[in-house]
Formats: C-alpha cells, sequence, structure tokens
C-alpha cells in the first residue's frame, strides 16, 4: 500500500473515531426520568445546565428541601433551587415527575431568560434563549411571534411537551458553536435512495462536529480564509461519507448517505 493510501485511509480512520467520540459527547446530556413528557424533575435539569453552560455560580443562597426527592436530586438541581427559577408546592413536594406543558415549559424558560438577561447575557445560552422566544416578559408573547427557531410543535400551549421535543431543545440552547459568521457551510443530509432527511446524523468539517438537525439540516461556521472544508458525515445504518468541498464554488451541499444493505 502506497504512502498516500496509507495516509488516506488514517485519515478515514481518524474521521471515524472523532465522530464517535462526537457522538458520545452530544448525546451525553440525557434527562433522568424516562417518562415520554418532559417531567418537572426533567425542565428542571435542562435549566441547571444551561445556568451551568453560563458560568453560573450559586454559593450564598440556602437551598430549599423537597420530601419527595432525593439529597441527589436536590443536588443536582441546586442552581435552579437556590435561585428559586422552579419552585415546590405548599405541602412541600416537588412533584418531579408531573408532565409539564408547552406554555408551563416557555414560562420557565421566560423566568430563566429574565434572570440570565440580567447577570450574563453574552453566554452562549442566554442569547440562544433570547432568540429562541422572541423576548418578552409575557410568556404568551412567545406563541404569538414564533420565531425561526421556535419548533411548530410548541404551537399548542395546553399540549404536554415531548421529552424528544425537549431533546431538541435541550441540544439548541446548550450546543456551543463558533460565533464567526464570515463563512457558513450549510445543508442536509439525505438518504441517496429515498432522499428523505436523516434524523440523527452527525456531521464534521475542518475538526468542528455537530449533529445535524431533525430534518437533516447542518451549518457551520469556519474562518473567512478557509479556501476547503473536509467534510465527514455519519449515521447509523449508513456509509460513512467523506467530501472535500470547495468554499470558493459553493457554500451549501446536500450529503447523500448511503444505506448499509445487509445481505
Amino acid at each position: 500500500m502506497t504512502k498516500a493510501a496509507l495516509k488516506n485511509l488514517a485519515a478515514k480512520i481518524s474521521a471515524f473515531i472523532f465522530l464517535c467520540l462526537v457522538f458520545i459527547f452530544l448525546s451525553a446530556f440525557t434527562f433522568p426520568s424516562n417518562s415520554k413528557y418532559l417531567t418537572r424533575l426533567d425542565m428542571a435539569v435542562l435549566m441547571e445546565k444551561i445556568l451551568e453552560d453560563s458560568s453560573i455560580s450559586v454559593k450564598d443562597q440556602s437551598l430549599p428541601s423537597y420530601s419527595d426527592i432525593s439529597k441527589e436530586q436536590h443536588k443536582s438541581i441546586e442552581k435552579v433551587l437556590k435561585l428559586k427559577i422552579m419552585n415546590g408546592y405548599p405541602d412541600n413536594t416537588f412533584r418531579p415527575d408531573k408532565s409539564m406543558h408547552n406554555l408551563e415549559v416557555i414560562s420557565y424558560l421566560q423566568r430563566l431568560t429574565e434572570y440570565l438577561r440580567k447577570t450574563t447575557p453574552d453566554s452562549y445560552s442566554a442569547k440562544q434563549l433570547f432568540r429562541f422566544l422572541s423576548y418578552s416578559d409575557d410568556p404568551t408573547i412567545a406563541f404569538e411571534y414564533n420565531p425561526l427557531n421556535f419548533s411548530k410543535e410548541f404551537e399548542d400551549p395546553n399540549e404536554l411537551t415531548s421529552k424528544k421535543l425537549a431533546e431538541e431543545l435541550a441540544y439548541k440552547l446548550t450546543r456551543q458553536k463558533s460565533e464567526e459568521k464570515n463563512c457558513i457551510i450549510s445543508g442536509q443530509i439525505v438518504d441517496s435512495l429515498t432522499n428523505k432527511p436523516i434524523e440523527n446524523a452527525f456531521i464534521s468539517a475542518n475538526k468542528q462536529a455537530i449533529a445535524a438537525g431533525k430534518d437533516g439540516s447542518f451549518c457551520f461556521n469556519l474562518p473567512n480564509n478557509t479556501p476547503t472544508a473536509d467534510i465527514f458525515a455519519a449515521a447509523d445504518g449508513y456509509h460513512l461519507a467523506e467530501i472535500r468541498k470547495d468554499l470558493n464554488l459553493s457554500r451549501n451541499m446536500t450529503i447523500r448517505l448511503r444505506p448499509i444493505i445487509s445481505n
């Protein structure tokens, strides 16, 4: 095998390992309950994650204690409880397994947004919340504005919030992405046979890696002087795709992954 072939093979192996590590990393944030719908404890965990990503430190406030959550659960949502972004009920319960409606979720996000607006407005999560909610003090305004990042599944305030929808929301609010906007690579990952979007796909470009959206869409921000991008895309049940993109020709692309057909 030639040096060039060995180098190419090594690059593919490295990319595959890199995507596997990214998959593990991006899948690391999970909600503690197994309910189909978002629970009060799930919501508190999500907001705790946002507070941590925004480097919020809470030291002096006392930690409320509720009779129906364990010490470990208290610890996992410590900042949320200390800052009183979420409160318990008069009977000293938190009701961690209670499912939440869309309006409740939006109301808590508005409360969190108000806190971040006053403390760390430049944090990534705070900026995403502002964009997501088209910020208003009135939670019902979020439904009327229906901004670009606002999922249509949130449109009915009386519907229970699904766990899947909440996980997508968590990803939008907590993933780290460069704020540079000079050079953008965007596109969609689709099935090469059906041309339908592939869910749960992952993609890397020049050693940056993200999970594609539910509709297979993706977007990368790279430095302005980037002439080409080495792109790798992967999804369960599909062959790994490797593409070198000339950014001088186009900055939008459709990546078609070939299904793995078992004999």
